[in-house]
C-alpha cells in the first residue's frame, strides 16, 4: 500500500542538510517551543478513567542553555469541563526521572481546571533540573476526565516561562467524540530558526537548525478499549516528497557513516552503533510509538549522515528499537532540479506516531555536543553531574565533531 502518512514531515526535514555558505548571525539565547498531543486524538465523552491524556513536550529550541537558577513555570489550562486525573512531569536528565513534585492542580475556576508546574534546582532526584541544554525536552503528561456533555472542539492552552527565555503561550485543539479519529495529522509544524529560537527566512543563510514536529491521528489500540494508541486507519509502506527548488543541502559537510557502522547494534535503545559522532547531523526525538502510551517522554536518537548507495546524492538514517530507518534522496532532472526524498518498504513492526526531528545547520557547533551521536542516547549517558564544585559534564563527545 502506498501512503503519504506518518513519516512525510520527517522526510521534509531530513533532506535540508547544512545548506548554504553563509551563517545566520544571532545572539544565542534559550527559547521555548511547545508541542501538545492528545492521546487518543478524539476524547470519549463520559470517559472518567484518565486514559485520555494530553502529552506536552517543552523544548529549549535556542542555542544556549536555560539558566539553572531561574525557575521554569509551566501552566496547562485544560478545556472547559475536563478534570485532572493525574499529572506527570519528567526531566531530560539521564533516564528521564520523575519531577512531578513540582506540579499542582489549582482550584477550578468555574468549569476550567489548571495544572501548574515549577521546575527548580530543589526538585529531586536530579541535579539542576531547571538547566535545559539546546534540544533538551521537559515532558508533561496530564491524564484527564471527560464529562458526558463534552462535544466538539477542545482547546488546551499551555504557557511556559522562565530559564531566561521569552515566555511562550500556545493553543492546541482536538475533538470530543464517540467516533475515533480518521487518518491524518493531529499536529504538524516545520521551521528554520536561529540561535535565538526565532524564525529565519533570508536567502543564502545557514540557520541554526531546521525542526519538524508532527503527530498523526491516533485511536485506542483495540476499538472501544482504553490504553495504548495506534495510528488511525492504514499502514505506511512508501513515502515520496518533492521539495521546493532551492531547498537543498551539502552531504559532504560532515563525515559520513558506513552501512556496516550504522547497522552494528551495540545495544541500548537500538540507537547505539559504530557511527562516528562527527557524522551526526541532528536528533530524532521519538515521542510516541504505536502501542505505547509514551509516558516516558520519548527517546532521543541521533540522525546520521550515511554513505549513500551508488547513484544516490545523499542518505540519512536513524534507528528505532533496533530497526534502521533510511531517508533516501534523488535529484529531479525534468525541469527544476529540486530534491525528492523517499522511503521504501518502511517497517510496520512499531510505527512512529509522534516525533520531533532536528537537523543542524552547523553540525559542528559546540552547542550540539550534548546531543551528538551516542550522547543523544540513554546508553551514551546523555548527561551526568561530575567533578568538584558540582560541574556539569557530558559523555565525551565535545571534541569529536569537526567540520570536514
Amino acid at each position: 500500500m502506498r501512503k503519504t502518512a506518518t513519516l512525510l514531515p520527517l522526510l521534509t526535514l531530513a533532506t535540508c542538510l547544512a545548506a548554504s555558505s553563509s551563517s545566520y548571525a544571532a545572539t544565542p539565547t534559550p527559547a521555548w517551543d511547545i508541542q501538545s498531543i492528545a492521546a487518543p486524538t478524539n476524547f470519549l465523552p463520559g470517559e472518567e478513567s484518565g486514559e485520555d491524556r494530553y502529552q506536552v513536550f517543552i523544548t529549549n529550541s535556542g542555542g544556549k542553555a536555560t539558566k539553572p537558577s531561574s525557575t521554569i513555570t509551566i501552566t496547562d489550562t485544560l478545556p472547559k469541563g475536563l478534570g485532572v486525573k493525574s499529572v506527570e512531569l519528567r526531566s531530560p536528565r539521564g533516564s528521564s526521572p520523575n519531577i512531578s513534585s513540582g506540579c499542582q492542580t489549582l482550584p477550578p475556576v468555574g468549569e476550567v481546571s489548571t495544572v501548574s508546574c515549577e521546575v527548580t534546582n530543589a526538585l529531586q532526584p536530579v541535579s539542576e533540573p531547571a538547566r535545559l541544554e539546546p534540544g533538551n525536552i521537559l515532558f508533561l503528561q496530564v491524564k484527564v476526565t471527560v464529562p458526558p456533555t463534552a462535544t466538539g472542539t477542545l482547546v488546551n492552552q499551555v504557557e511556559v516561562s522562565g530559564g531566561e527565555a521569552k515566555a511562550v503561550t500556545e493553543e492546541f485543539s482536538n475533538e470530543a467524540s464517540v467516533e475515533g479519529a480518521k487518518a491524518g495529522f493531529e499536529e504538524f509544524a516545520s521551521q528554520l530558526t536561529g540561535t535565538d529560537g526565532l524564525a529565519v527566512s533570508g536567502a543564502d543563510t545557514r540557520p541554526y537548525q531546521f525542526t519538524t514536529t508532527f503527530a498523526v491521528n491516533t485511536v485506542s489500540e483495540v476499538p472501544g478499549s482504553l490504553g495504548p494508541v495506534v495510528a488511525a486507519e492504514g499502514n505506511l509502506r512508501e513515502v515520496e516528497v518533492a521539495l521546493p527548488p532551492g531547498l537543498a543541502g551539502n552531504p559532504a559537510a560532515v563525515k559520513q557513516c558506513t552501512a556496516q557502522q550504522f547497522n552494528t547494534n551495540l545495544g541500548g535503545e537500538g540507537a547505539s552503533n559504530l557511527c562516528p559522532d562527527s557524522s551526526a547531523m541532528g536528533v530524532a526525538v521519538i515521542q510516541q510509538l504505536e502501542g505505547d502510551a509514551g509516558s516516558g517522554g520519548g527517546v532521543s536518537v541521533p540522525i546520521y549522515n550515511l554513505v549513500p548507495p551508488k547513484g544516490m546524492p545523499a542518505q540519512l538514517g536513524f534507528r528505532v528499537l533496533e530497526a534502521p530507518i533510511y531517508i533516501n534522496t534523488k535529484v529531479r532532472s525534468d525541469g527544476d532540479y529540486g530534491i525528492t526524498a523517499y522511503l521504501e518498504n518502511v517497517t510496520e513492526a512499531q510505527r512512529v506516531t509522534a516525533a520531533r526531528m532536528m537537523i543542524w545547520g552547523v553540525p559542528w557547533d559546540p552547542s550540539h555536543d550534548t546531543q551528538r551521536g551516542l550522547c543523544a542516547t540513554p546508553r551514551g549517558g546523555r548527561a551526568r553531574w561530575k567533578g568538584k564544585g558540582r560541574r556539569w559534564g557530558f559523555c565525551g563527545c565535545r571534541a569529536r565533531a569537526r567540520a570536514r
